[in-house]
């Protein structure tokens, strides 16, 4: 958790399994930790690799995280045009 920010921190990075990796690694800490960093998870909903989107997706449906930011993120569209596509509700 003390090196979180670290690793939100490459979720810019240039190399997308660098960022599917820092994702691995934060759906990995508790929620309420995840929490403090949502909105970056969140970010890379718009990710140009799919794989990146994926994971994000399983990172914010980690149980307790939902209950703590008070948002579903539902899948609108799965693929489209190589965008994944997502409404809060």
């Amino acid at each position: 958790a003390q090196h979180a920010a670290a690793v939100v921190a490459t979720l810019d990075d240039r190399v997308w399994d660098v960022r599917r990796a820092a994702l691995q690694t934060l759906g990995k800490l508790e929620a309420a930790t995840l929490a403090q960093h949502a909105a970056a998870v969140f970010a890379t909903l718009d990710d140009r690799e799919w794989d990146v989107r994926r994971v994000a997706i399983e990172t914010l449906g980690k149980p307790g995280l939902q209950a703590r930011r008070g948002t579903h993120v539902v899948p609108h569209a799965i693929l489209g045009h190589g965008r994944l596509d997502f409404f809060a509700v």
